[in-house]
């Protein structure tokens, strides 16, 4: 997602800019654009979480594995 003044330089200038030299049914709408920036941004967001979410699932499990080892290495150190 670009910088908010990227956007507003784009929206205030780029945009009609771009939409005074073409036809109509080519022109753009800064709605459209902005909708379409936050669904791409939400999307990479979405995945990122996903990946991060397997990444802590996966670190919980470790962890009570290693646990478990211990208290077994632990028992059998006690009691020999």
């Amino acid at each position: 997602m670009p910088l908010t003044k990227e956007i507003r330089e784009y929206e205030t200038k780029d945009m009609p800019e771009y939409n005074s030299k073409v036809e109509e049914e080519y022109k753009l709408s800064f709605e459209d654009y902005i909708i379409n920036q936050l669904i791409e941004t939400t999307d990479s967001h979405i995945s990122f979480n996903d990946r991060r979410s397997l990444d802590i699932y996966k670190a919980k499990v470790f962890l009570i594995i290693s646990l478990i080892l211990t208290s077994i290495q632990l028992i059998i150190v006690t009691f020999k």
